[in-house]
């Protein structure tokens, strides 16, 4: 019985592969010595492996051969060897199931030292908070501003000083005591001229006659807030000195 491909044509019938018995290869063609189901062993037959589909059957066929016969297995089947591969593939998902358990636990274990150190920073933090003093509160209707007025000190209109006509007051004799924000939200400062005398002055008219003086007040006033990790580690040493 001839089962070749043209002969399958001619018939139109269709062979079921039985098993591979055997393989020879005729250059780049692979052949096998083919079993079929329902005839007998007089009726194997050489086939090309393009003659028939039984991807299951050639992959049974080759992982029964050693691995000294693996040398024309096609490299679509594998490496050869079933039971050989069955045993790596197991070796290997056990070594990829031991690894991703690893970075489990490792991943697992950051969480948790993020945590308790968070923890820490914030219960730090929040015991610096409770110490510092309460601020008091400013009266709704007074103003709000730096610096005191010396309640003493005379007080006198701002044109009316000598220097007032000059274009800049920064090398003069003046001093600023205080500034002021009043209930209309207008900037009033008040200046201490040579003479000991002060007057308040419109913000918009200081900041014309000498900014740099200005700027200086400023600087010497403002409080800089510290830095959310200083003030952790301001709050974690007061924490070990009580300790």
């Amino acid at each position: 019985m001839a089962r070749s491909k043209s002969k399958k044509v001619e018939e139109e019938e269709e062979y079921e592969v039985n098993e591979i018995l055997d393989h020879k290869r005729k250059g780049k063609t692979m052949t096998y010595y083919v079993s079929w189901v329902g005839y007998d062993e007089e009726d194997n037959t050489w086939e090309p492996a393009a003659n028939f589909h039984a991807p299951d059957k050639i992959e049974a066929y080759w992982d029964s051969l050693p691995e000294s016969k693996q040398g024309d297995r096609p490299k679509g089947l594998g490496s050869g060897g079933g039971k050989r591969k069955r045993k790596e593939e197991e070796q290997e998902d056990e070594e990829d199931n031991d690894e991703e358990a690893a970075v489990k636990k490792v991943k697992k274990e950051k969480k948790s030292k993020k945590s308790v150190n968070g923890g820490a920073a914030k219960k730090k933090v929040k015991k610096a908070k409770e110490e510092q003093p309460e601020e008091e509160e400013e009266g709704e209707d007074e103003p709000i501003g730096f610096g005191e007025v010396d309640p003493d000190r005379e007080l006198v209109e701002y044109d009316s000083v000598e220097i007032f006509s000059k274009e800049s007051w920064e090398k003069e004799d003046v001093t600023i005591e205080t500034v002021e924000r009043d209930e209309d939200g207008s900037v009033r400062w008040n200046v201490v001229w040579e003479d000991g005398t002060a007057s308040w002055i419109p913000g918009e008219i200081l900041r014309t006659k000498c900014p740099q003086k200005i700027i200086t007040f400023y600087e010497e006033h403002l409080k800089f807030r510290a830095r959310k990790d200083e003030e952790e580690a301001q709050a974690g040493a007061e924490e070990e000195a009580e300790n």
